[in-house]
């Protein structure tokens, strides 16, 4: 039995879930049982309607999470390998999980002191010398963008080159925008003066009724903006864009692996990583930190930049490398414990 213990709520947002969600289904392909453990605080539909085994541990103070709870499920079932994503588990709960069963980590904030058998971050520049440092006897590190989870869905739908002209611009936060970043950037970058452009707000999950509101607002007052709704097979979705506008989340890495050139930003803790790494490696531009006062027009001229087709072919040639679309077999063959 593999276990994926990870965690999803309108506050979170939903990109464990999803990320777990695509490993889970290559990994049960392979043969093995595969089920979710989830705290007491999580949305578990996400997880229900890909029709895994889900168990719920209850609550325990402000993490969420129920560790005794997990380690009693963990021996009932038993779990041979515990894939763990979560940002809230405290560093005592790896060593507990630990000694129940073999652990495999997923960590994207580079968090080096967690004892588990194994480290799987596929940040693009994630380095393995950096969790050396730490000394836990026996763990495993495998650092890199070729260890990134594209999920099943986006097989065979990498575009072979970049499209001449930017006619169709996505631009989504994920499941939840608490700071209305889409809201400020239409904002600064005034679609109506781009009438040859399409701009498509992809409405997340979690976004208020007040929100949503405020940008159909925008949408009925322009004529090239529209709205989608959030749905399951965004890979469709992504694959009818010439650029996105996204947070350095899994969906700029999901673009990139897809060869659809991207502008990110960040509003969450979680997205700083990934977008300061990929503007000093040239294969996204940035609008920095939101929401922000863009007095200088920055944003403009950033955008401005990146439609010219010169400048979206040259950030092709630095990320294509690097992306490779194979890293869920990788990352698969990690939680069996075949690499």
């Amino acid at each position: 039995m593999i276990a994926f213990l990870t965690e999803g709520n309108s506050d979170i947002g939903m990109g464990h879930y999803i990320r777990c969600s695509g490993i889970a289904e290559k990994t049960a392909r392979s043969g093995k049982d595969v089920c979710f453990i989830i705290p007491g605080d999580a949305d578990a539909p996400p997880v229900t309607d890909v029709s895994f085994t889900t168990y719920k541990t209850g609550n325990d103070g402000d993490t969420g999470w129920d560790i005794k709870k997990a380690c009693e499920i963990i021996e009932s079932l038993p779990v041979e390998t515990l894939v763990i994503d979560s940002y809230r588990l405290k560093s005592e709960d790896f060593s507990v999980l630990r000694k129940k069963c073999r652990c495999v980590y997923l960590d994207d904030l580079d968090i080096f002191d967690c004892d588990t058998d194994a480290v799987i971050n596929f940040n693009p520049g994630a380095d393995e010398k950096n969790y050396l440092r730490c000394d836990i006897p026996g763990r495993r590190i495998y650092a890199g963008v070729e260890y990134y989870p594209l999920r099943s869905e986006f097989d065979g739908k990498r575009k072979t080159g970049i499209s001449a002209e930017v006619k169709k611009v996505l631009l989504t936060s994920g499941s939840t925008d608490p700071k209305e970043c889409i809201y400020g950037i239409l904002e600064v970058i005034r679609p109506e003066e781009y009438r040859d452009i399409s701009f498509c707000i992809l409405k997340g999950k979690y976004f208020s009724d007040e929100y949503s509101e405020k940008l159909s607002g925008l949408a009925a007052g322009c004529e090239n903006v529209s709205i989608i709704p959030w749905g399951n097979r965004i890979s469709d979705v992504m694959t009818d864009f010439d650029m996105l506008i996204t947070p350095g989340s899994s969906m700029v890495m999901e673009a990139l692996s897809l060869n659809i050139p991207c502008i990110t930003y960040e509003f969450a803790y979680n997205h700083h990583e990934t977008v300061i790494m990929l503007e000093r490696e040239g294969m996204a531009a940035s609008f920095g930190k939101l929401p922000c006062a863009d007095g200088t027009g920055m944003m403009k001229k950033i955008f401005d930049e990146e439609l010219l087709y010169e400048t979206r072919l040259k950030r092709s040639a630095a990320y294509s490398p690097s992306f490779d679309g194979r890293g869920l077999e990788r990352v698969v063959r990690i939680i069996l414990n075949e690499e």
